[in-house]
């Protein structure tokens, strides 16, 4: 007689890490665009485990994430690929490091990056906030908690932190200054 074998089937993640790494034609960057774009409610969980288990494959994914953003003609799009970001940025501090840049030098997903700047690194959040300050206000105007969130990461880091050279003290001061202006800015509108 044949003993019957019940086999488990593995998560579907793990499996489309292995049918991306053994089949070259399919690309990460298209995989993440197309989950995205068809909207699929667990694309930012599909997109992190694939990331997780195949890692030299995230910026990869980061690309086909921000391709998805900049043609995304519903917010459910927009939102999954920001999700989908910060699940990415979470695999390790130094993936946040390598999506900040990759997010700096495409100009997109300034939200996202000062999230990711304001729990990793304070300088590089202060340069953030000195340099798209023209549009902080747009920004924080449909998520106030992220200019709240933002603003009590500053104080409390610059309590913490208070033998820091003055030439950085002077930056988060500045930067502070500006995220309170754009915070009355929003006040007054």
């Amino acid at each position: 007689s044949e003993s019957e074998t019940t086999t488990t089937l593995p998560d579907l993640g793990s499996c489309l890490a292995a049918v991306v790494h053994h089949a070259p034609v399919l690309r990460h960057k298209h995989m993440a665009e197309a989950f995205l774009r068809a909207s699929v409610p667990q694309a930012a969980t599909l997109i992190h485990r694939l990331g997780a288990n195949f890692p030299t494959s995230v910026s990869c994914l980061v690309r086909g994430c921000l391709n998805a953003a900049s043609n995304a003609e519903n917010p459910i799009t927009l939102k999954l690929a920001k999700e989908a970001i910060r699940r990415l940025a979470s695999l390790s501090p130094r993936e946040s490091a390598r999506i900040r840049g990759v997010l700096s030098k495409s100009n997109q997903m300034i939200d996202i990056q000062l999230e990711l700047a304001a729990h990793a690194d304070p300088i590089a959040l202060a340069c953030l906030i000195s340099r798209h300050y023209n549009v902080l206000g747009d920004l924080l105007q449909p998520e106030p908690s992220l200019a709240s969130n933002i603003l009590h990461y500053i104080i409390q880091h610059i309590q913490n932190h208070q033998e820091r050279s003055l030439g950085e003290l002077k930056l988060f001061s500045h930067s502070l200054l500006l995220l309170i202006l754009s915070m009355q800015y929003l006040e007054v509108q």
